[in-house]
């Protein structure tokens, strides 16, 4: 059996608010980061030619991609490290039991 990819469509008008700050030459590279892990169904031809207009070549595009993607795992990682917070009321986390 074949595998096929589907592409789905963003709604008109979405876009990615921390794009708005950057230099337009910038902000195509940095819409296929942020798009990279979390949402890579997302990433159109659109965004891809965006890109490519200004960096041609494969490679650009394979490290572009895979940096967003490390870096989401990067920051999913870190809040799974975080402790919990205490429970409220609960001045310290509880002491494990001791050991027989």
């Amino acid at each position: 059996m074949l595998a096929r990819t589907v592409r789905r469509r963003r709604p008109a008008g979405e876009s990615l608010p921390l794009l708005a700050d950057l230099p337009g030459a910038d902000r195509p590279g940095a819409r296929l980061a942020l798009l990279a892990a979390p949402a890579p169904y997302r990433v159109t031809d659109a965004d891809v030619a965006a890109w490519r207009a200004g960096h041609p070549d494969d490679a650009g595009l394979v490290r572009l991609l895979a940096y967003g993607a490390i870096t989401a795992v990067e920051g999913v990682e870190a809040s799974i490290r975080r402790d919990p917070p205490a429970p409220s009321g609960a001045g310290s986390r509880p002491t494990p039991p001791p050991s027989p």
